[in-house]
C-alpha cells in the first residue's frame, strides 16, 4: 500500500498493490473510495506501479506552478531472499 499525507493531516486516497497477476475491480470492494488498485506478482512496487501511483497522486493534488507539491519517499528497502 501507497499512502500519501501532508504535514496539515490531509490525505488522498491510497494505492493498494496486491500479489496478482492482474488487478480486478472487486479487489477494492468496501475499500477507501477513490483508492487505486494495481496488480503485480510478487506484490511489490514495480517502476510501471509507481508510475501509476504518481499520476494518482497528481490527479488528487493538481500541482502546478503557482502550487507546487513535494513528495518525500521515506526510501524503504525490501528484498525477497
Amino acid at each position: 500500500m501507497l499512502g500519501f499525507a501532508n504535514a496539515a493531516g490531509g490525505s488522498i486516497p491510497p494505492v493498494f498493490i496486491f500479489p496478482r497477476v492482474h488487478f480486478k475491480e472487486h479487489m477494492l470492494e468496501n475499500g477507501p473510495t477513490g483508492a487505486l488498485g494495481l496488480a503485480n506478482v510478487s506484490g511489490w512496487i514495480t517502476e510501471d506501479c509507481f508510475l501509476k501511483a504518481l499520476k494518482h497522486f497528481v490527479h488528487f493534488v493538481k500541482p502546478s506552478a503557482d502550487s507546487p507539491a513535494l513528495i518525500v519517499l521515506d526510501n524503504q528497502n525490501a528484498y525477497n531472499h
